[in-house]
């Protein structure tokens, strides 16, 4: 087995009676032996479970056995024997088990345990010694009081799988709308009610909210919703059910107006600014409320949600296509309504300071919510930016035209260098006169008439799409001239063809370095 470092402390070992030893149900359990003990913070912590195992006990002993298998030689099987006498501050933390047991030099040897579910862990814990050192039993016993406090206050946590089943739900909708599974479509985000300016300020303010539960994508919903089941059930608990709902709304509204802001034109869509929100609100709360937080828990929360908002904030700002202004924007209200709505770990917390609590709370949404609208709707309401706002309205509305005329191109049009038998040259004719022509010269057509966007780069990626449609158009009409006149097979034509195909080419790979999906 693995070595396991000491952890050097003195073994005062506080005596308590312990009852006669009761044997387990089971005597023997699976479990995977913690190696590599390294410091995190304030305590060690297992790098890797890799050594399968089992944990015997006897009426004296408690026995850990390791098995380790090798290709070439024989398998190792390794017991290490543990007086119980000697055993002493047990605790579980979901499937592990930690536990201290002397050494020879006369300290404390940390053990870590992974069980096989959270029901042997409890099994395991209920089977060893409860003793505890000096040193120990302070801090687990103000463990055990926050979390029994807080599992009293929030007994069962709804709210957060309530969330996660109906952004599962809208996402399954969503792709049996046409939306994809693997990458969505803007098209039909904007009809399940994603956040796009010039629809969310002309009268469909829901969409702040709405927003929030609407994903592009398979991976974009897996992950958001990976972290709130994470962050969600933990900050659930600290500010109940309600409260927490109220953190979460309030954090994707904040979000969503942040991101009409900064980018009104952009079509935005996802529960991360509201997801940024439950963090900040967990942050706010070991912030305020540190010193009734036991000191191991307020240091892993504290680290874990300080980690988390810098690295993605960070990547955000540096990765292409994330609404970081949504996060920063969820992020801020997260904290502000979390830092409101903390709510203490005390029993004679009473009802009067609930209320003032809450009202405080209320006014302080609503003036963040003003300070957030107004320059919101100043800024907005300048011609530039309505201009911008109503051109990506625009190409919301021609993504799904386009889908549709590429498909009916590559169906109807494709033979034309390779003549299908199956297809006359008047049939081919037909095809593009009624319908692929007035399919890309409306896409055309519509985009030419749209406003025309102030900044550089996106006024140069609408010149090169309406290039991209024209050389289309041209290249349809040529092929149409060629299936009237009989023509198909002549160079000169084919040649003509050619060009505008291939120019058609070199404008898709443009909007491709520009990232401009449609």
């Amino acid at each position: 087995m693995d070595r396991i470092e000491p952890t050097f402390k003195r073994t005062d070992v506080v005596v308590v009676d312990e009852p006669e030893y009761t044997p387990p149900r089971s005597t023997r359990f699976a479990v995977r032996l913690g190696s590599r003990l390294r410091k995190v913070g304030s305590e060690l912590r297992a790098a890797s479970f890799h050594r399968k195992g089992e944990i015997d006990f006897r009426q004296h002993v408690v026995i850990i056995r390791t098995h380790e298998e090798h290709l070439l030689r024989a398998d190792v099987i390794t017991d290490l024997e543990l007086p119980r006498s000697g055993i002493c501050n047990v605790e579980q933390r979901g499937r592990v088990v930690r536990f201290e047991a002397p050494n020879h030099e006369g300290g404390l040897e940390l053990f870590i345990l992974k069980a096989l579910n959270r029901r042997e862990a409890a099994e395991i814990v209920a089977a060893l010694p409860d003793r505890v050192t000096a040193m120990f039993a302070p801090a687990k016993l103000a463990r055990k009081r926050f979390i029994d406090a807080i599992e009293r206050q929030t007994p069962v946590v709804w709210v957060t799988w309530t969330l996660i089943a109906i952004n599962a739900l809208v996402f399954i909708a969503m792709a049996k709308a046409g939306g994809g599974v693997l990458r969505g479509n803007s098209a039909v985000a904007l009809r399940f009610g994603s956040n796009l300016g010039y629809e969310t300020m002309n009268g469909q303010w829901w969409r702040l909210i709405t927003a929030t539960f609407v994903h592009f994508g398979f991976a974009h919903v897996f992950f958001n919703m990976l972290v709130l089941a994470q962050a969600g059930r933990v900050v659930e608990r600290l500010f109940g059910n309600l409260r927490f709902l109220a953190v979460y709304l309030f954090a994707g509204l904040t979000g969503s107006l942040m991101s009409l802001l900064v980018h009104p034109q952009i079509n935005s869509a996802g529960a991360s600014g509201a997801i940024f929100g439950v963090v900040g609100a967990l942050l706010a709360y070991v912030l305020r409320h540190r010193n009734a937080i036991p000191a191991s828990i307020y240091t892993s929360h504290f680290k874990t949600t300080t980690v988390f908002i810098a690295y993605n904030l960070i990547g955000g700002f540096t990765h292409v296509g994330v609404d970081n202004s949504a996060h920063i924007g969820g992020l801020l209200g997260g904290l502000l309504i979390g830092w409101l709505l903390a709510r203490p770990v005390d029993a004679d917390y009473r009802e009067e300071q609930q209320w003032t609590q809450l009202a405080v709370a209320a006014g302080a949404a609503t003036v963040c919510v003003v300070l957030l609208a107004w320059p919101m709707l100043a800024l907005n309401g300048g011609q530039a930016r309505q201009d911008s706002m109503r051109y990506s309205e625009t190409l919301m509305r021609l993504a799904a035209d386009e889908v549709e005329a590429k498909a009916d191109l590559k169906k109807m049009a494709g033979p034309y260098l390779k003549p299908d038998p199956h297809v006359t040259p008047a049939e081919l004719s037909s095809r593009i006169r009624g319908r692929l022509l007035p399919e890309w010269s409306h896409l055309y057509d519509t985009l030419n008439g749209s406003p025309l966007p102030s900044d550089p780069a996106t006024l140069a990626q609408r010149q090169t799409l309406l290039h991209y449609y024209d050389d289309v158009r041209r290249m349809l009409l040529c092929i149409e001239q060629a299936a009237d006149a009989n023509a198909l097979a002549d160079p000169q034509r084919i040649a003509q063809i050619r060009s505008y195909s291939d120019d058609a080419r070199k404008q898709l790979v443009e909007l491709n370095r520009a990232r401009m999906h449609f």
